[in-house]
């Protein structure tokens, strides 16, 4: 249970702030806060702390120096990735600074992905809680191939074992020898989809992030056709992926078969949970809600595939008999909410320039 303790809620601005990324954003993370940084999420059994490996986010670390959290600043918007990483005891304290941090310019605190456990203290400190949608996260020790259910999984095995494909992971920092391979399959994965790089909730191709973890691979008829570097949690803890890329070579289920796999390796290893990742809006109950926001965000789930396939991605997901958890955007909420969501956007799309060039 995470203790409160004794902060002040947040008092908000009103300050208007536009979407340019701040220079000082894009800097080199110092290779000390790296390394801070790295040791702890060693000690997690989250998954999604593997996120502050990525390189492109600053640092916020406790007073004790074994919790932290990871952050990037947007004009005015200083916005967090998730919940800090670390002793839930200290959780407040890094809230509370990083709210200070942004009310001392003027500024606004935001905290994207935040998930239930911690909702109390942000509410604590007068922020406003938004569901953005759910993530998807398997229990490995439940998890089988068995059953009527789970004839489609069963099925895609067979079809990519009978086209010569095959599924292999290379532990972390082993895999340089493969790089331009990898390389070659991004780049036609990105041509492919007629999309750029993301960044912030989402991994890039950098070799020095990628190479950070293991990397699972799968081959047909022994050339690369697809591969996601592998998040891991500690001994026990849980499991998860960040890029996943294939090329046009690769069979239509490449990627079912990718899951399939890694599901069954993690089950061998001893690991609790998979993580899937997070569907977008996915669980916005427009009927059962006052919320604009809900209600806006169960309308574009429902219409607006032309954007996005939001429920193609549930759909895919939900193949795995997943449990779904909330995930939530924080901020002073009002009407700052709207450039709040686009400063997420600006960040994981790597520009405002991105939010139109998908």
């Amino acid at each position: 249970m995470i203790s409160l303790g004794l902060q002040q809620p947040y008092e908000r601005s009103d300050a208007q702030a536009p979407l340019r990324p701040d220079p000082s954003s894009t800097a080199t993370i110092h290779s000390l806060a790296m390394g801070r940084a790295a040791c702890i999420v060693a000690k997690q059994p989250r998954a999604r702390a593997t996120l502050a490996l990525l390189g492109d986010k600053q640092f916020l670390f406790s007073t004790s120096g074994e919790s932290f959290l990871m952050y990037r600043r947007t004009g005015r918007f200083f916005v967090a990735m998730g919940d800090p990483i670390g002793v839930e005891s200290e959780w407040p304290e890094l809230i509370n600074r990083l709210c200070n941090m942004a009310n001392e310019v003027k500024g606004c605190p935001v905290f994207y992905q935040a998930e239930p456990e911690a909702l109390s203290v942000y509410e604590s400190m007068g922020l406003s809680c938004m569901k953005v949608g759910e993530e998807a996260r398997v229990t490995l020790s439940d998890f089988t191939l068995q059953g009527s259910k789970k004839s489609r999984l069963r099925q895609t095995l067979r079809r990519a074992e009978r086209a010569g494909g095959t599924f292999e992971i290379y532990p972390a920092r082993s895999a340089w020898s493969l790089l331009e391979e990898l390389r070659s399959v991004s780049d036609c994965w990105l041509e492919n989809k007629h999309t750029r790089e993301k960044g912030f909730s989402l991994g890039s191709f950098d070799p020095t992030y990628l190479m950070r973890c293991p990397i699972a691979v799968v081959r047909q008829e022994g050339k690369i056709v697809a591969f996601a570097n592998v998040w891991q949690g500690n001994e026990g803890g849980e499991l998860g992926v960040d890029l996943m890329r294939y090329s046009s070579e690769a069979s239509e289920s490449v990627m079912e078969y990718l899951f399939i796999k890694l599901l069954l390796w993690g089950q061998e290893q001893g690991y609790s949970q998979f993580s899937l990742g997070m569907a977008p809006l996915a669980g916005l109950d427009s009927l059962e809600s006052k919320s604009f926001w809900n209600r806006a965000g169960a309308t574009l789930y429902k219409h607006g595939e032309r954007f996005y396939n939001f429920r193609g991605v549930h759909a895919y997901k939900s193949k795995f008999k997943p449990e779904w958890e909330s995930r939530y955007l924080v901020s002073p909420g009002g009407l700052g909410v709207p450039m709040a969501i686009a400063a997420v956007g600006s960040l994981v799309a790597g520009g405002a320039r991105g939010l139109i060039a998908r």
